[in-house]
């Protein structure tokens, strides 16, 4: 059994996501959440998810950002994730 990694720049999921494959990337960050389903860097997955899916398709990856927005009020990414969902609201 793989252990946990401590941080995501360590996954293939980071790495895709940083090469813009993004389906790869976002099949990658649905795996490492489904293999460590308590991990402290779920929410870190579910912001690049939401990237990664909003780079093949705006409104899915929108509304995932909105989701993650809201629950992660006061996460290092929240303001991230506030931002893009400006542009994309913007590009519409």
């Amino acid at each position: 059994d793989e252990s946990e990694p401590l941080h995501l720049d360590d996954t293939a999921a980071q790495t895709l996501a940083e090469r813009d494959d993004y389906p790869a990337a976002a099949a990658a960050f649905e795996k490492f959440l489904s293999d460590y389903p308590a991990s402290n860097l779920k929410p870190n997955a579910e912001f690049g998810l939401a990237l990664a899916v909003s780079g093949t398709d705006r409104a899915r990856g929108l509304a995932q950002l909105k989701a993650f927005a809201e629950q992660n009020r006061v996460h290092p990414f929240a303001a991230d994730a506030q931002r893009v969902i400006s542009q994309i609201e913007k590009a519409r």
